[in-house]
């Protein structure tokens, strides 16, 4: 029965009516003891009749009352008068998702706070052993201040022994065991956000409420329920057995890290969803500061790359009083996690792409003081123990304690240049970059993450920075033993960062005992004397790991300035040089970007004739486009020379000079050892695919394909040599499955037309083949046309006239995959029958033309087997 205005409930005085539920109804309430407003939940007395539905009424006073977090609805009061259960909550005032949905799609830096506060008041439950079981959009409430409040836990599981309040049962142990009996064979939830084992009435965990958030985030982001079916058993069919559609489509801010998190949250495994509450927050957290910071870098100009001062956070206790001398090393026992995550983050894709000795300068002091005294810590720790020497080292992402995303850079920055630095110390293995940063932010301890990598000892720390001050904490773990080997604190000034790092590294050589050998000196090199060159340099870099157009043309910019405040930068000129020669490689015409790249790779040749990134660069241009191949592998083995352990270098020499000059079990040696030295890199993993396919190794190719393509679904090169592999294997309709997947205005589609049209062609159908020429030749009017495929498909149909002249464009164009003619035309039906048999072999004469021409360095666009005849 409702209560009239004016009602005495106990202390409590009745205003009005605003809400009901299954559960009850809800009143607005002046609390007449504190003088505040209230909302009062009341329970039906027939309800409060049944023992079960008493039982879920006492469960959610019981579980939200247990719980302080400001993202959790704060419960005042549970009692009964006259026989009127209620329950009196902190009043909201606000409206709930499901009234929010009801304007349509939510913005996507809206839908990232509200995730993100409430998958911090999940990790609060979950931490408290209590888990909610109905996450959906009526149970989330935003306030006009923009705070998101979880409300009724009326279907809440009390998953710890310790969650319980002895003051609302008797016995509580008694209790819980009862509590917990619902949850088997018992479906408790709501049709729509309950997860699959959920459906069930499996057991269920927390990520079962990851999944229901995972619904709520697509919801928001879409205006579309993920699983909605036209019954209540069509959406259950769906929770247990459909994908839903990509997020892609509804929101055009979408990006491929969005979907990731999103499919990863409605895993149908719980296995393969995200394992808590915290682990899925860090990365909802990395997408906002992400997001934030390239909507900074749109806005902001050259003039102004200062960071805005934040507060600096002390280090741990375990690190800051802990003195780097051997006699102190040996009284630390390590924590036995890594440092806390952090509030925020911002890695960019990542495994997936080269990141490079790319912040050096930037935290010259950092990494000049922290490479230092950890070479002299490994050093050390061999003399006292050679029988527990240390072989090998991972530098674990540093952890940016700034809150603030712009010092992102730093943090990454400083563990990308010591692993650099590092891997110039003999005889000592590190792990790559690739590696380690699917660590970044990590809970799991040192022991763990060390018997994964495979590594004696971890390094992992925390950075600052607040105006000019910049704070470093270090700590050197030996993971076998637990034993903290060096810490220390380093506070110091950004604005004397260049003036001192190399009194700072010869103090602490001198402190330290260490001697660098000539080729450990590589520690304290410097590029550049200007830090506003540096900081461009670092915005190119992200700029550059993102590979769209767009961003391409960004970092030439940012280079190009970086270069104008320091014209001696040598590693800004080899930079530019190897983006210019991957938009020769992917949508711009080659004439247009190469000979640029390789007059920057010049240049910083002549400025530092030992780095290895501008010969791997000028070795690339004169591959691709000069074909100049004496001088081309001349300078790979000049960069090998410098940095064997570069994975890039290998992957290069593999595919640009190796592949056309037919070298195959080169080519596949080189890419493997890529895939050694980064086993984690998408890229290296996509070429080594490639060239199993070009040494017919189509088996092998295959499983490389696979294996590459459940490392990330979403990397678009993985896909694409997946389709090649299984279209070598014959595997035709499974191709044109996979690649079919790709949207239309993908970025890739030129390609992934290419991977169908010769799908197509093998399978002898011409319609297709040619319906997919036609399409492509489309997207020639918008953008550069790689003919050279176009001729592969010609041929695999038999259309040698047609391949001939798409071959004969491709040479006017100096199209960079022309040299892969040298693998790519086989002895094997069709190319060893009738008009493709000669085509093959009047092709070849063409690739051994191309791999013995040099371009006239007098007259560059001159070519000298345009003219020839063929019958």
């Amino acid at each position: 029965m409702t209560l009239s205005p004016n009602t005495t409930l106990g202390h409590y005085n009745i205003i009005s009516k605003i809400g009901e539920g299954g559960m009850g109804e809800v009143y607005l309430a002046e609390d007449t003891r504190l003088h505040r407003r209230v909302a009062l939940k009341i329970l039906p007395e027939h309800i409060a009749a049944d023992p079960s539905r008493l039982l879920r009424f006492e469960r959610e006073a019981f579980a939200a009352s247990s719980l302080n977090h400001p993202n959790i609805l704060t419960i005042f009061e549970f009692g009964a008068v006259d026989h009127k259960h209620f329950l009196a909550s902190e009043l909201v005032e606000g409206v709930s998702l499901r009234q929010l949905l009801s304007s349509g799609p939510v913005a996507l830096n809206e839908t990232l706070a509200i995730a993100i506060q409430t998958a911090s008041a999940l990790h609060a439950a979950h931490e408290a052993g209590i888990i909610h079981r109905d996450i959906k959009p009526d149970n989330l409430m935003l306030r006009a201040d923009g705070y998101v409040k979880v409300l009724d836990f009326g279907l809440a599981k009390l998953s710890e022994p310790g969650a319980f309040a002895t003051n609302l049962v008797s016995d509580p142990e008694a209790q819980t065991q009862k509590q917990l009996k619902t949850e088997a064979g018992v479906v408790m939830g709501t049709v729509g956000y309950m997860s699959p084992e959920q459906t069930r009435g499996l057991h269920v965990d927390q990520r079962t409420d990851i999944w229901s958030l995972g619904c709520v985030l697509y919801e928001l982001l879409s205006a579309e329920s993920p699983f909605r079916g036209d019954t209540v058993a069509d959406t259950l069919a769906n929770i247990i057995h459909r994908e839903p559609v990509s997020i892609s489509t509804f929101c055009r801010d979408s990006n491929a890290e969005l979907e990731r998190i999103v499919n990863r949250s409605l895993a149908k495994s719980a296995d393969e969803r995200y394992h808590s509450a915290a682990e899925l927050l860090t990365d909802l957290k990395q997408l906002q500061k992400r997001l934030e910071f390239e909507a900074q870098l749109e806005s902001s100009s050259a003039a102004n790359v200062e960071t805005t001062p934040t507060e600096i956070i002390n280090s741990p206790s375990e690190v800051a009083g802990a003195a780097a001398t051997e006699s102190n090393a040996d009284r630390y026992t390590a924590p036995t996690t890594m440092f806390p995550t952090p509030s925020q983050s911002a890695r960019s894709e990542p495994g997936k792409s080269r990141v490079r000795k790319t912040s050096i300068i930037i935290a010259a002091v950092a990494t000049t003081v922290v490479a230092v005294a950890v070479a002299l810590a490994v050093n050390s720790y061999r003399s006292r123990s050679s029988s527990a020497a240390i072989q090998s080292i991972a530098v674990m992402p540093f952890l940016n304690a700034s809150g603030n995303a712009d010092v992102e850079y730093l943090s990454d920055g400083l563990t990308d240049s010591l692993i650099f630095r590092f891997s110039q110390l003999p005889n000592v293995k590190i792990s790559p970059t690739s590696s380690v940063m699917r660590f970044k932010n990590t809970t799991k301890d040192v022991t763990e993450v060390a018997r994964e990598l495979n590594v004696d000892a971890v390094l992992s720390g925390r950075l600052t920075r607040a105006g000019d001050e910049l704070g470093i904490s270090v700590q050197l773990v030996d993971a076998r033993t637990q034993k903290l080997i060096w810490a220390e604190q380093y506070d110091r000034k950004m604005a004397d960062l260049l003036s001192t790092q190399r009194e700072i590294a010869m103090t602490l050589t001198q402190k330290m005992r260490l001697r660098l050998a000539a080729d450990e000196r590589v520690i304290t090199k410097t590029y550049t004397s200007s830090n506003d060159a540096y900081q461009l340099y670092l915005k190119g870099r992200y700029q550059w790991s993102r590979r769209t157009r767009a961003d391409l043309d960004k970092a030439i910019d940012s280079y190009k300035r970086a270069i104008d405040l320091d014209p001696n930068f040598a590693l800004a000129y080899a930079a530019t040089a190897e983006v210019y020669n991957s938009m020769g490689k992917q949508e711009v015409r080659p004439k247009d970007c190469i000979p640029l790249a390789k007059a920057a790779a010049m240049r910083a040749l002549e400025i530092d004739p030992m780095l290895a990134e501008a010969h791997t660069a000028l070795a690339d241009s004169l591959a691709i486009y000069d074909w100049n191949w004496a001088e081309s592998e001349s300078h790979f083995k000049k960069g090998l020379e410098l940095d064997p352990n570069d994975a890039y270098i290998h992957l290069a020499y593999a595919v640009s000079y190796l592949t056309a000059m037919g070298r195959r079990p080169e080519m596949v040696k080189e890419a493997k050892r890529a895939v050694e030295l980064e086993p984690l890199s998408m890229i290296n993993n996509s070429v080594l695919t490639s060239a199993y396919i070009y040494d017919r190794r189509y088996d092998q190719a295959l499983v490389q394909a696979r294996s590459t393509y459940d490392l990330d679904q979403n990397f678009p090169m993985g896909r694409l040599w997946l389709g090649f592999a299984l279209i070598e294997n014959g595997k035709y309709d499974e191709a044109i499955s996979v690649i079919g997947q790709v949207l239309p205005e993908s970025p890739t589609r030129f390609m992934s037309g290419v991977v169908l049209g010769y799908a197509y062609a093998k399978q002898g159908k011409r319609a297709e083949a040619e319906q997919q020429i036609s399409e492509l030749l489309k997207l020639g009017k918008t953008r550069y046309l790689r003919t050279y495929y176009l001729a592969i498909i010609y041929a695999t149909l038999g259309d040698k006239d047609k391949a001939f002249a798409e071959l004969e464009e491709s040479i006017a164009e100096r199209d960079c995959f022309l040299g892969r003619l040298a693998v790519e035309l086989r002895d094997e039906p069709p190319w060893s029958a009738g008009t493709c048999h000669r085509f093959v072999k009047e092709a070849r004469s063409i690739s051994v033309r191309c791999t013995k021409a040099v371009t006239s360095p007098r007259t560059p666009s001159r070519y000298y087997f345009l003219n020839r005849n063929i019958q």
